[in-house]
């Protein structure tokens, strides 16, 4: 990969994190605000060195159900 591509903390807009309601309790956690959502698997790779407590996350929805339709259900 060219590191013209790579992803820069300056250039850096949010973190976009995917979670799917139909493999763990996404409702539950959104509604108590994720204070009580300790880990997130991410795959790990250069970016995850890039990662820093203040940072903007984007809460992706994916996979649809009737209580939460696919898109963006949380900003941090």
């Amino acid at each position: 990969m060219s590191t013209a591509r790579r992803v820069r903390i300056d250039d850096l807009g949010a973190w976009l994190l995917r979670a799917n309601p139909r493999t763990g309790d996404v409702v539950e956690h959104l509604a108590e605000g994720l204070r009580n959502a300790t880990t997130r698997c991410v795959r790990s790779s250069y970016r995850t060195d890039l990662v820093r407590p203040g940072q903007r996350v984007l809460l992706w929805v994916s996979g649809g159900s009737r209580e939460l339709p696919p898109g963006i259900h949380g900003h941090w």
